[in-house]
């Protein structure tokens, strides 16, 4: 049992002490007019106490979570009644739900309503698109589609005129006529251009080769007879006659200085240098192809373009010279 509150404070209790003349004893009678405390008093004793004793506090809250009222379903004339706080809960929860569940009525009015939009927003969209298409020969989505996959099947056209224009507002004002189509047209009957780069660390593999000095190998045949050699081998087998002269062929020994020959530094940086040159030559078809289509890129994409074809084709005297020199080095390692 509780004789006393200690500092207690809620609402209009500030600290309140109640003093020993007014003990709390086994039963209590406390009066007041409304809204002077009494609940609250309750309350201050009510957390006061031993939680394991049973307590019963009737008060507004008790009666908002632990009794539910409501008229019946109709059935007996009356108030349906919840008692205990878990039972109000379920039955409030309940009801909640019950608020919140869309009628089959209301599902078929939405669906109408939705498909009346659908009707109307395609009936849109087509507008839009006669008005825009003017001359071209532009069809419309097919009627069977969705709604949805037509409008994606438009924003897909938009992604791909964005890539001849640009600005928003230039694309608004584009009407039917078939400038558009000529130009797509225009572009895709250009010729492709490539001209790829050559690595760096490939040119400098290159370098070094022309500063090396090979006066210290062995003496060996010339690159061509190397090769000629190589693809003679491939033809014969061991204890063949010679396919060439029909004499004896002495395979293995034949063989053997083929791979001395093929291992050999000068041969090999001869080998990689004739590669070089047959890039470079590569390079000067490019650039030839790019100089012959010059003119019509300009005349379709426009003159901001000049400038790079300009400097690719410069590259041609470069290239020319640089082949010139590799020819040369070829040319004085066969001596």
């Amino acid at each position: 049992m509780i004789d006393k509150l200690i500092n207690f404070s809620n609402k209009s209790f500030k600290n309140y002490t109640n003093p020993n003349d007014l003990l709390f004893r086994k039963k209590n009678i406390i009066f007041g007019y409304n809204g002077k405390g009494k609940s609250t008093l309750c309350i201050g004793l009510k957390d006061n106490l031993k939680s394991d004793i049973n307590l019963r506090f009737f008060n507004r809250e008790y009666i908002n979570k632990s009794l539910l009222l409501e008229d019946s379903n109709g059935k007996i004339k009356g108030v349906e009644a919840n008692f205990g706080e878990k039972n109000v809960e379920v039955e409030s929860e309940i009801k909640k739900l019950k608020e919140d569940i869309i009628s089959d009525t209301d599902i078929n009015n939405l669906k109408s309503e939705l498909e009346k939009i659908k009707k109307e927003t395609r009936k849109e969209i087509d507008s839009i698109h006669d008005r825009k298409k003017g001359e071209t020969n532009i069809q419309k989505k097919s009627s069977s589609e969705a709604i949805e996959k037509v409008i994606e099947h438009y924003n897909r056209d938009y992604t791909e005129a964005k890539k001849m224009e640009k600005d928003d507002d230039k694309l608004a004002k584009i009407s039917g006529d078939d400038t558009i189509e000529k130009q797509i047209k225009q572009l895709e009957s250009l010729n492709q251009l490539s001209f790829s780069e050559i690595s760096s660390s490939y040119i400098d593999g290159i370098k070094n080769i022309f500063k090396e000095k090979y006066g210290e190998d062995i003496e060996i045949p010339r690159y061509e007879i190397i090769k000629w050699i190589d693809e003679g081998i491939k033809i014969h087998q061991e204890n063949d006659n010679c396919k060439f002269c029909g004499g004896k062929l002495d395979y293995l020994n034949v063989k053997t200085k083929l791979e001395e020959y093929k291992e050999n530094k000068k041969h090999k940086a001869i080998e990689e240098i004739k590669t070089f040159e047959k890039l470079l030559q590569t390079y000067l078809k490019d650039i030839e192809t790019i100089k012959n289509n010059f003119k019509t890129y300009i005349v379709i994409v426009g003159n901001t373009i000049e400038k790079d074809f300009q400097g690719i084709v410069d590259y041609k005297s470069d290239i020319d010279t640089l082949i010139l020199f590799v020819q040369n080095k070829i040319e004085k390692n066969r001596k």
